[in-house]
């Protein structure tokens, strides 16, 4: 069990959005218009992207992990297979489509794995949590 406190690593800096869920997708590329992270801004439409989910080939994967840890692709939309094992240095944005609530229980280690992506190496992050109930907020 993780104690509340351990989910907010001071590099890592929290902020939450409200969003209703059909409007999750809108958001995220309303975030890249107005984010500034390290220096830049982010605008989803001039960055290369590349998703990662399970139902892709293990050469592809490979492919597009390659490709966004040598900055080919700047935004990776992923499902949480890229939430354990990548240790990616210049990952310091987390953007949270939702949060892992599964059947109303908050999946507190899939969490911890989801925005420890960013911040890592003695480097700040930042996570956006995208949140469509206002109960979602508290359990995590």
């Amino acid at each position: 069990m993780y104690e509340k406190e351990n989910l907010k690593p001071e590099e890592i800096k929290p902020y939450y959005l409200e969003t209703e869920r059909k409007e999750n997708m809108k958001a995220i590329k309303s975030s890249y218009e107005y984010l500034s992270v390290g220096q830049k801004e982010l605008e989803a439409d001039l960055h290369e992207t590349a998703c990662l989910h399970g139902d892709i080939e293990m050469a592809a994967k490979e492919k597009v992990v390659d490709d966004f840890r040598t900055a080919k692709a700047r935004v990776l939309i992923s499902t949480d297979i890229f939430s354990r094992g990548m240790d990616i240095i210049q990952v310091n944005l987390i953007i949270n489509f939702d949060l892992p609530i599964v059947k109303g229980i908050p999946r507190v280690e899939t969490y911890i794995h989801r925005v420890g992506r960013s911040g890592r190496f003695d480097r700040s992050g930042v996570r956006v949590d995208l949140v469509s109930d206002p109960n979602d907020l508290n359990a995590l």
